[in-house]
């Protein structure tokens, strides 16, 4: 996911220039996000491993209105 519109009612944009995430707790057993993430599979292409995207980590500079 890239910086997209959203329906998010306090917010105008949303950018995600990570996914996944590294388990570091036990608090991470039943861990929603990554529930999330098998359930939309396709949007997440290496799962829940940590992933950052090089390409979208300059985006905000690009925008012409502040978020």
């Amino acid at each position: 996911m890239a910086s997209t519109n959203t329906g998010i009612e306090w917010t105008d944009r949303t950018w995600n220039p990570t996914t996944g995430c590294d388990k570091v707790s036990p608090g991470c057993t039943h861990c929603y996000a990554e529930a999330l993430t098998k359930r939309f599979h396709t949007n997440f292409p290496n799962g829940f491993a940590l992933t950052v995207y090089e390409d979208r980590l300059a985006q905000p500079k690009r925008w012409r209105k502040p978020s």
